[in-house]
């Protein structure tokens, strides 16, 4: 081979190992358990603000499971967004605030949450807003730990967000996005959260201090547009939080194409957000000096774990090509290591987080799960995603 050519393998391979490091540190980290983030201050009063876009089929579940959870100055306030269905009537139905808007050429959730930013501006000011997905349900405590923790921090707080499947899904490969979220949204960020790092707004179960929701840069198409939040208030200086005690649930569609498409948008929409966003990051916290944006952009480099397995197999591959042909052993040892790195954090994960939700057996057939990703990753470069597109739902 050329020197250049080496030189270019090389760094290649450098990159690829940041990511596999960083995802190695974050689970080894979280063997250690949930750290307590909770602390001895009395949150004010909060909005729970729900945009909603013709979720009739699941939006009093959602409701019922707030209503528990209320304080006596707390607020709800429903933001149906383009419906044409029930749900605003359901809503009002369960005594909650509600705010219809209407206008199908600027469609997505950052719009929904701009316009209900602009209705709580018209009264008076809370203390925190805390955004929930309509089709999600709280877990006991749950706002009073994310609030809890946002007075106490006065900073953005994101709660664990989980999902499980509807006993009727078609499952194909689904246990494996079941895997792959929970190592995502519970074991990297308790990982995070122990080295004392932010982590990523994952888009429903995020609690904001009303000073930094009131001018957040919200109405944007943005398909991922919680990531950007979260990375643009990380540069401005306020990094999210994770609080494992708040826990947030909702459910995979159970049509696998359902699944399909929400998963193409979080891919292709965090993939892009990698493009975009982790030269940013970088810059930033080598001009603030901070060691929370440097954590960020980390972890923002992590990409979707089958594509880094498939990004780890196809070194292999071509450094064995190399090895055979030009004899040359260090690119093929250093993709091994790779390799090994990933399949170990994938195996600790599993130990850990993922017993339940996948045998052993079926953990073995990831390269397979990773394969059929293929065209999704390929769909990136062809047929990128980059409107939003309501997730099906299964009872609507």
């Amino acid at each position: 081979m050329s020197t250049v050519g080496e030189s270019l393998l090389l760094i290649v391979m450098a990159v690829a190992s940041v990511p596999v490091a960083t995802l190695l540190v974050e689970l080894v980290s979280s063997l250690a358990g949930r750290r307590t983030t909770g602390a001895a201050v009395a949150r004010g009063p909060l909005v729970v603000l729900i945009p909603a876009h013709n979720e009739e089929g699941v939006i009093a579940t959602t409701l019922n499971s707030i209503a528990l959870q209320l304080a006596p100055h707390d607020r709800v306030v429903v933001v149906a967004d383009n419906c044409s269905d029930g749900t605003a009537a359901i809503a009002r139905s369960l005594s909650v605030e509600v705010v219809e808007r209407k206008d199908p050429d600027r469609r997505g959730k950052g719009y929904a949450l701009d316009h209900g930013r602009n209705y709580l501006l018209q009264g008076s000011a809370p203390e925190a807003v805390f955004v929930v997905d309509a089709d999600c349900q709280l877990e006991p405590g749950c706002l009073a730990s994310a609030g809890t923790l946002c007075a106490f921090t006065q900073r953005p707080v994101q709660a664990a967000y989980l999902m499980s499947a509807p006993d009727q899904a078609e499952y194909g490969f689904a246990k494996f996005s079941m895997f792959a979220w929970r190592i995502k949204n519970w074991a990297r960020p308790i990982g995070l959260s122990n080295l004392g790092l932010p982590c990523m707004l994952m888009g429903s179960g995020m609690m904001f201090p009303w000073k930094l929701f009131a001018v957040a840069p919200l109405a944007t198409d943005n398909i991922v547009e919680d990531l950007q939040l979260g990375l643009d208030l990380a540069i401005a200086g306020h990094p999210p939080i994770f609080c494992p005690e708040a826990i947030v649930r909702s459910a995979f569609p159970a049509k696998s194409d359902a699944r399909e498409s929400q998963r193409r948008r979080w891919e292709h929409g965090y993939i892009a957000s990698i493009l975009n966003y982790a030269p940013k990051l970088l810059l930033a916290a080598i001009k603030q000096r901070s060691r929370d944006i440097f954590g960020m952009f980390l972890e923002l480099v992590v990409p979707p774990l089958a594509l880094l397995l498939l990004v780890a197999v196809l070194l292999l591959v071509l450094s064995l090509l190399i090895l055979v042909v030009a004899g040359w052993v260090v690119p093929f040892v250093w993709s091994l290591i790779i390799v090994g790195g990933l399949v170990g954090a994938l195996l600790m994960a599993w130990v850990k987080y993922g017993r339940d939700v996948i045998s052993l057996r079926e953990l073995f057939a990831v390269p397979f799960y990773a394969a059929a990703k293929i065209p999704l990753y390929l769909q990136f470069i062809t047929q990128r995603q980059k409107g939003w597109i309501r997730t099906g739902r299964d009872s609507a």
